[in-house]
């Protein structure tokens, strides 16, 4: 079972749940009735042993909302491993170009998402959660994010072409040091390869 913060509209937890993994969701999204047809009506209707995956309306930083969205789920077990996915918009490319995105400053170092989603305190908090009880995470957000990791912390550039995506897509993922995210050199070179053949370029979408 993995715990999905920030779980809606559900990109990250399809990905998760073609793994195989039942899925133990959080968002505080109002509207979440997309998610729930797709994998409380269709995905059952079309991958019948499919894994579940529910999702709890509520804040992904608050421990007792992601203890809850855990017992809660039908498979009564715990959770193995986190990956949260916080909204991305104020570090994308067009926010650092258009300097429409948060400033940094001495009171406020780490560029914040917004109050509620922080990457700094969804790192903070998930690395806590590891040095306590060895749970590995995962987070992902764009490749312009700015935020400086605590020491025990690492991140890396994955673009979607390396994955068999249609376009480079490049994101940012920070993971324990302890636990560190393979990504192997046969996959990179491939996705490198097919970059440069592209002919719309290495850096545009194909």
């Amino acid at each position: 079972l993995f715990t999905l913060g920030f779980c809606s509209p559900g990109g990250h937890a399809e990905g998760c749940r073609r793994l195989g993994v039942a899925i133990a969701g959080i968002d505080k999204a109002a509207d979440l009735s997309d998610f729930k047809r797709w994998f409380d009506k269709t995905v059952h209707e079309v991958y019948k042993d499919s894994p579940v995956v529910t999702i709890l309306q509520g804040d992904a930083l608050n421990d007792a909302t992601r203890a809850r969205a855990v017992s809660s789920h039908p498979t009564g077990g715990k959770s193995v491993a986190s990956y949260d996915t916080p909204p991305c918009d104020p570090y994308s490319t067009s926010a650092l170009v258009t300097h429409s995105g948060p400033s940094t400053t001495k009171e406020t170092p780490a560029r914040r998402v917004t109050t509620f989603a922080n990457v700094a305190e969804v790192v903070g908090r998930l690395y806590a959660q590891f040095v306590d009880t060895g749970e590995p995470f995962l987070v992902e957000t764009v490749q312009g994010c700015r935020y400086v990791p605590p020491s025990g912390v690492s991140s890396c550039i994955v673009r979607g072409v390396a994955l068999g995506l249609r376009t480079t897509d490049a994101h940012r993922f920070y993971f324990p040091k302890d636990c560190p995210y393979f990504l192997d050199a046969s996959v990179t070179s491939t996705g490198a390869s097919l970059a440069l053949r592209c002919c719309a370029g290495a850096s545009r979408s194909m």
